[in-house]
């Protein structure tokens, strides 16, 4: 006998209207009533893209933005390439590289070169994408974005020499400083040149970055007596991708006459940093000088206007000065070194004009500071039982450093944890409890009362914050 009960019946017709699909009944035989047996297979589901960055109609979007999408549920990461990602600006592909972050059921296109400024761009994740079950999106997932115009040309605000300089000694760089920040890789030999007005110059050109200032540095002293060219050419960006509003170009000339003496190396070096307080200042020469005229009237060090008192000697063959102040030098102090036009070689050749550097001693006790962290700082998609790390530049005092001055914090609660230092190096870890939430931005704070192992501490409170990865589904 077979016994179907309203109950089974129930099972069966709810199995339907949920969308269960192969549902198989089956009857068992033996002995007494009949069993009946249900094999239910649930449908698949179906990807999709549950989140994009840039979002669709953004406007104003950086020209070096990466383009991301996440999806529903974890996808097959061999699916996820340049065809089933794509950039387009009209009818133009972007060229980029797409790669796929498993964890966090996210692609990330990165566009090879920055996009155009005030263009449209289109994104689009097609049926190609498939997730781990080989599961295709319904439909091709497309949104655009609109970069940003860039704002206003950045210009140059000083040259080095100036336009129309004369007399440049042949060893000379060239420097212009921008009203701006400047894209690093933009400032290059090919967008800042100097020719001779038959051949360009070789040499390397740098960014300080801090300064606004680039430098070009000949590989070689340039020819006497020659007009040079410097230029510097549109291709020249601000961070915002803004080029310059045109070349900017200027002319100088170079010395005369070599067979002067010159400074080509100094101790401490110019705009040096934490120079010891016991230091002897050098200025080694390109020849011989004529020790008659190296003394403490043309090789001179100050403070301000007040004159450090010392003594001054010359060494051969090394041609090099030496001035030894009498007493220690004050700490956090700026001083200025010259060597004036007095001193000359031994032929009775001056210097062509007074040579002059600067430094600034160490202050007493310098703080410690934090070097290195992780995760780094506005790093995203952090795992949920990462530990927390932060790095001194200094040995630090194992005992300033516990659950007082390294905290962890969601905004709204501390997270508890485990403080540990590595004395040798210099490591601070904080390791949770319990895991970290998902998808929640975390504020590390190294605080002012740690302190290195001679007491001081450091200058200011650290902090740097995290976001963590998304929840998997």
């Amino acid at each position: 006998m077979t016994i179907i009960d309203d109950n089974l019946l129930s099972i069966v017709t709810r199995a339907a209207v949920a969308g269960v699909v192969g549902a198989v009944v089956s009857v068992v035989a033996g002995c007494g009533p009949q069993v009946i047996k249900l094999n239910l297979t649930m449908p698949p589901t179906v990807p999709a893209v549950v989140e994009a960055s840039p979002a669709n109609s953004d406007v104003g979007v950086p020209a070096d933005v990466n383009v991301v999408a996440r999806f529903s549920e974890a996808m097959d990461a061999n699916a996820i390439t340049e065809t089933s990602f794509t950039l387009e600006q009209g009818d133009v592909p972007v060229d980029g590289i797409v790669s796929y972050n498993a964890a966090a059921f996210t692609a990330f296109f990165d566009p090879t070169e920055r996009l155009e400024r005030n263009a449209v761009y289109t994104a689009t994740i097609t049926t190609e994408a498939l997730d781990q079950v080989g599961t295709a999106l319904t439909d091709a997932f497309v949104w655009t974005f609109t970069t940003t115009d860039g704002g206003f040309a950045p210009v140059v605000v000083a040259r080095e020499p100036v336009d129309g300089a004369v007399n440049v000694p042949i060893r000379t760089t060239v420097t212009a400083s921008f009203s701006r920040g400047l894209e690093k890789i933009s400032v290059t030999t090919a967008t800042f040149l100097l020719d001779n007005g038959e051949a360009t110059i070789s040499g390397d050109v740098a960014l300080n970055e801090m300064t606004n200032t680039a430098t070009f540095t000949p590989h070689e002293p340039l020819a006497l007596n020659q007009q040079y060219t410097a230029t510097l050419t549109s291709a020249i960006r601000d961070t915002d991708g803004s080029p310059l509003a045109g070349d900017v170009v200027w002319h100088f000339q170079t010395e005369e006459n070599a067979n002067r003496p010159m400074v080509f190396d100094v101790s401490p070096n110019d705009d040096a940093e934490d120079v010891s307080v016991g230091a002897v200042v050098t200025a080694m020469f390109n020849k011989a000088m004529d020790p008659r005229t190296i003394s403490d009237l043309t090789f001179m060090v100050v403070d301000g206007d007040t004159v450090v008192p010392g003594t001054v000697s010359l060494s051969f063959p090394e041609n090099t000065a030496t001035f030894s102040p009498t007493e220690p030098l004050d700490t956090d102090t700026g001083y200025t070194a010259t060597i004036s036009t007095g001193a000359a070689d031994i032929s009775g050749r001056p210097l062509a004009e007074d040579f002059a550097w600067t430094f600034i001693t160490a202050a007493p006790g310098i703080p410690p500071t934090v070097v290195d962290t992780f995760p780094n700082a506005s790093v995203e998609n952090v795992n949920v039982d990462t530990p927390i790390t932060a790095a001194f530049s200094a040995s630090m005092d194992p005992l300033s450093i516990n659950h007082m001055t390294v905290t962890v914090t969601d905004g709204l609660r501390t997270v508890l944890g485990m403080v540990s230092f590595a004395t040798r190096e210099n490591v601070v870890t904080f390791n949770p409890t319990e895991l970290l939430a998902s998808n929640t931005d975390y504020t590390v704070l190294v605080s002012r009362d740690a302190a290195d192992v001679d007491g001081v501490p450091l200058a200011e409170d650290f902090s740097w914050t995290f976001r963590t990865a998304f929840p998997r589904p």
